[in-house]
């Protein structure tokens, strides 16, 4: 009973560690940063069905997400990362922390600029790479001097 014990703990062990480690491959991690880019791009060009082209149709947030981008695709705004890095993954899931800093690109929109410090949850959608969920850990509004 023990060794079956020890055996159950050893697997949750190597489970874990398979999902939390930060992958070393820069292949793999510019792989599943071009996803987050051509995220952002379609965002920039207003283009919704390159923004849901990221998107991971399996995402339980995907119709809402195409709801929200249907708005924020016609804002002026321009989207900046300060940081952006993979710190997990594995085959079937990877995670994205990054600082993104959202600016009008027109005062006449009356948009506060903020920084949002949060992590994308990417998925594999046939082979490729896609966003499945984001989370949101922060927003600070900016004033009109502060970066």
């Amino acid at each position: 009973m023990k060794a079956l014990w020890r055996i159950g703990i050893l697997g949750l062990v190597i489970a874990a560690a398979s999902c939390s480690r930060k992958p070393e491959d820069e292949t793999v991690i510019n792989t599943m940063l071009a996803v987050i880019d051509e995220n952002v791009a379609a965002m920039q060009r207003r283009d919704l069905e390159g923004v849901m082209a990221t998107i991971h149709p399996d995402s339980p947030l995907y119709a809402e997400t195409r709801n929200a981008m249907t708005q924020i695709v016609n804002l002026p705004v321009a989207f900046d990362f300060e940081q952006i890095e993979v710190v997990a993954a594995n085959d079937t899931e990877a995670r994205v922390d990054y600082v993104q800093v959202t600016r009008a690109t027109s005062d006449e929109i009356g948009f506060r600029a903020n920084r949002l410090r949060g992590t994308h949850v990417l998925r594999p959608d046939s082979g490729v790479w896609k966003i499945y969920d984001t989370r949101i850990h922060e927003i600070k509004y900016l004033d009109d001097n502060s970066g």
